[in-house]
């Protein structure tokens, strides 16, 4: 394997750094497995419950109380009350909440997260079907694997730029050796609705987050992926710059998404994507082209952090009185909050004297925000 490869996993293990308090998510697992023995002995103790005389009773509160709603009189309790699928369902949530509170779900590439989805949500569509269930949650089995994906976390990053990699070319992936420095085509982001596909703003986040890595950034959040691509629907036809040029984007009518990235960003991921798979991309091909489809944007290092951007994203305007109010509805750190503060003051707001998250400009300021959000980029005369 090529030398690079341990190269870049050196580099983004600070990032991986903040997040490797084994201790802390130690006690976390153990908290978890408390919480879901007490849980399933509620289960449990309402079956036995059930089994008994109560189960009479409680057919007459459903008789009484469905009125002629047909659809409460649906709930047969023999249907309702299988102890087996309630523990399945426990089981589900026990594992979302060990992956969400330790962080790991935000380091999975998406691939990972679709299985994981898979094999934690099989068993509630497939009834009467042999399908995967979900693993149990006890000691023996969720310590190793939680301390597994802990271990491999820094693989990731290059599992991340592989499986974006074959995502996006999936459609010219035979004629397209150049990897990451040709014009790449994602089918079906949109319905015909305008409406974002969540996988592929998964696929869409992992580029990004690797892209992050390289520029010295945090990584972003999910959901702040998908909601570019719906400001890039609204924006379709026309070329969108994210995350300080390193990434362009444009959405068609049809539903498709284009994508390329910036001639410095293509050349590291292709030397990752070669170190991983050699014969992926000839090595004629691994470096950046003189010659690009159209002029790349002016690659510039973005000063605001995805967390500080994620505030902004869900800030909220009044364009009357030019006023802008952020919030901490998300649980943003106090980091986050003082980057977005400082953001905003730098673009020329006034902090209202008895609201420290309410902004006041001269002019309406939203258009500048949201690019600010897009590229993590101040506006050139005010940085």
């Amino acid at each position: 394997m090529s030398e690079f490869l341990p190269v870049v996993v050196q580099q983004s293990a600070e990032a991986f750094a903040e997040h490797d308090n084994a201790p802390a998510v130690y006690d976390l697992i153990d908290q978890l497995l408390l919480e879901h023995k007490a849980r399933r002995q509620d289960i449990d103790q309402l079956a036995h419950l059930m089994n008994g005389g109560l189960r009479d009773a409680l057919r007459y509160y459903i008789h009484g109380n469905a009125g002629n709603n047909e659809l409460h009189r649906s709930l047969y309790l023999d249907k309702l009350l299988r102890r087996p699928r309630a523990h399945l369902a426990l089981q589900e949530e026990s594992w979302d909440k060990a992956l969400v509170q330790t962080g790991l779900l935000e380091f999975l590439p998406q691939e990972r997260r679709d299985q994981w989805r898979h094999t934690l949500t099989a068993w509630r569509n497939k009834e009467g079907q042999e399908v995967p269930l979900p693993p149990p949650f006890d000691e023996a089995t969720v310590r190793p694997v939680i301390t597994s994906l802990l271990e491999n976390r820094l693989n990731y990053l290059a599992e991340r730029v592989d499986g974006v990699f074959r995502r996006l070319s999936r459609i010219h992936a035979s004629t397209c050796p150049e990897g990451f420095s040709k014009r790449m085509i994602m089918n079906r982001v949109y319905s015909e609705y305008g409406c974002a596909d969540h996988q592929a703003a998964g696929i869409v986040n992992d580029l990004r987050a690797v892209v992050a890595k390289f520029m010295g950034r945090d990584e972003p959040k999910w959901e702040q992926s998908l909601n570019v691509l719906e400001n890039v629907w609204d924006a379709r036809g026309r070329w969108v710059d994210l995350d300080g040029g390193a990434i362009s984007v444009r959405a068609y009518q049809t539903g498709t998404l284009h994508i390329e990235v910036h001639p410095a960003m293509a050349e590291r991921l292709n030397k990752v994507l070669a170190a991983k798979n050699p014969l992926t991309i000839p090595r004629e091909f691994r470096a950046a082209k003189r010659k690009q489809q159209r002029a790349a944007a002016r690659l510039e290092r973005p000063q605001v952090s995805f967390a500080a951007t994620r505030v902004l994203q869900f800030a909220t305007f009044d364009r009357s009185t030019c006023q802008v109010r952020i919030s901490d509805i998300h649980q943003p750190t106090p980091e986050a909050i003082e980057n977005a503060t400082a953001c905003l003051i730098k673009l020329g707001g006034r902090v209202a004297p008895d609201n420290p998250f309410l902004f006041t400009f001269d002019v309406d300021m939203s258009e500048a925000i949201a690019q600010l959000v897009l590229t993590g980029c101040l506006p050139l005369p005010l940085e």
